[in-house]
């Protein structure tokens, strides 16, 4: 295949966690161009069943981080809930449901770019000596872990990369920075 080819590659695939509270990290490719990352998260219900409870609800932040501390993307799980239906135009790939022992999954989109596959608009990994995916979650924010949540040990990762190779000849501008510029409080907090 010749190297001016996006690829769409597994950058890992369905790997469960033991923890319920944690934050899960993954060192990303060292050279290309990534245009976005596709994220897949599961959990599994509890035995009884796991009311008002999704994916998104569990996510407390998901960034992507460069040379250990410039933040090139940050969200709240559903801020990237509303930013993906925003790319998509429609929800993002999902099955959500409360019934018991069943397992949930919803997938987001972390563009760098105007589009997947953008040449202008893209993240030129060897630019950074090192750039992660964190994604912090809590299977407990909503309904305590087990029978009436999510169940332990369930939470799995999925990431797909969308990424040119190092010698495709692009010549980026820049990459599109996602983070939250202010953080909102209600009236009872001051």
């Amino acid at each position: 295949m010749p190297s001016h080819y996006m690829r769409r590659e597994f950058l890992e695939n369905e790997a469960v966690q033991t923890s319920d509270n944690t934050t899960y990290t993954l060192d990303l490719p060292e050279s290309g161009y990534l245009t976005a990352l596709m994220l897949k998260l599961r959990a599994t219900n509890g035995t009884t069943s796991n009311l008002n409870a999704a994916i998104k609800d569990a996510l407390t932040r998901v960034e992507v981080i460069g040379n250990g501390s410039t933040v090139i993307f940050s969200l709240t799980g559903n801020e990237l809930d509303r930013y993906t239906w925003r790319w998509f135009k429609q929800r993002g790939a999902e099955f959500l449901s409360e019934d018991l022992s069943v397992v949930q999954f919803q997938t987001f989109l972390i563009p760098f770019g105007r589009a997947i596959g953008d040449k202008k608009f893209c993240l030129d990994l060897s630019k950074w000596n090192n750039i992660q995916l964190r994604i912090q979650y809590n299977l407990a924010t909503v309904n305590a872990v087990g029978a009436t949540g999510f169940a332990t040990g369930t939470f799995s990762v999925t990431v797909v990369g969308y990424r040119y190779p190092q010698g495709a000849g692009l010549s980026p501008m820049g990459y599109i920075k996602t983070s939250e510029i202010v953080q909102p409080t209600d009236a009872a907090s001051g």
